[in-house]
């Protein structure tokens, strides 16, 4: 358990890199617009997973689709820092739905939907984000391979009739069931509704990628003028990889960055330990009846490890540059 030493205490300083990484990261996302989406063909089993990824790349809007829960179940599904914005949950099927997560620091006005979404043949929700000087439109799209194209295509632009003005940015993102590594029909069809409202697809990667096929069934439309980068993340949550949309020169609010609370595993910690275990005689323990020995063990366990592992607080640097 010695020998561990030098794994744990390159663990605690990698932890303390990722701090200042991701201070770094806030710092310059004041500037950006950072937006998430995955199809992540089921969200229950995966909160973890996701939100240790959140934990470490700093995201403001996340969209997932195909989340496959009902709508009673999404609203108990939290993350931390993140709020449930907008949803949209099958009634009479089963699996499918899209939602979206707002970074609690922004201000937002939900959309409404309902009158457009049918199940597998559109399946949407939508939000507008009030930021300085910006109003920006993200709408997150399912839209499952079985379903009625002509009524997917005749909704979403009666949506962005409704919806439109030459003063709001917008960004559609999800999962559309058309692949555009390949000119096809249906690609043509959409392209020619969203280019009458500037938008155009920006993912030129494979989304989706299997022994049989290579697919860019996933995508992200905005505006081709709008200052941007996109990459893939190959994260194993899917079967479908996310993507990561950065709008730049968009300000966003400030972050308060709250302390980091570690403990401090080093060679000389972890030997003391160690010897004061192995010098205890438990005698306080053995004394004790059945119903209160585990307890008495935990709490003499607990005041050896408190007392060579003393917990320390690392205090985030918030030095912005306007």
């Amino acid at each position: 358990m010695v020998d561990s030493a030098p794994m744990i205490s390159d663990t605690i300083n990698k932890q303390i890199s990722n701090i200042h990484h991701r201070n770094t990261n806030k710092q310059d996302s004041l500037h950006n617009l950072k937006v998430y989406h995955q199809n992540v063909r089921g969200l229950k089993d995966k909160l973890n997973l996701l939100s240790n990824f959140f934990y470490s790349e700093f995201i403001h809007i996340i969209c997932l689709t195909e989340h496959h829960l009902k709508d009673h179940e999404i609203n108990l599904v939290s993350m931390e820092h993140y709020k449930l914005s907008s949803k949209f949950c099958r009634q009479q099927y089963k699996n499918g739905g899209t939602c979206i997560y707002v970074n609690k620091s922004i201000d937002y006005d939900i959309i409404p939907t309902d009158h457009i979404c049918n199940e597998k043949d559109l399946e949407t929700c939508a939000i507008k984000l009030n930021l300085h000087k910006i109003n920006i439109v993200i709408i997150s799209i399912y839209r499952s391979p079985s379903g009625n194209y002509s009524y997917f295509l005749k909704k979403l632009e009666s949506f962005f009739k409704s919806l439109y003005t030459l003063r709001t940015e917008y960004i559609i993102c999800g999962d559309i069931n058309v692949n555009y590594l390949h000119s096809n029909s249906r690609q043509q069809q959409l392209d020619m509704l969203l280019t009458t409202y500037n938008l155009v697809g920006i993912v030129k990667f494979p989304t989706r990628i299997t022994k049989q096929s290579s697919t860019t069934i996933d995508n992200f439309f905005i505006d081709p003028s709008r200052k941007h980068s996109i990459k893939p993340i190959a994260n194993g949550i899917s079967d479908h990889d996310a993507q990561i949309l950065v709008l730049e020169n968009v300000l966003m609010p400030a972050h308060k960055l709250t302390p980091c609370v570690f403990r401090d595993f080093n060679d000389h910690s972890i030997y003391n330990f160690l010897m004061h275990l192995s010098m205890e005689n438990w005698d306080d323990v053995f004394s004790e009846n059945n119903v209160n020995i585990f307890n008495k063990f935990v709490d003499t366990y607990l005041k050896i490890f408190n007392t060579h592992f003393k917990q320390t607080k690392y205090h985030p640097l918030q030095k912005i540059n306007p």
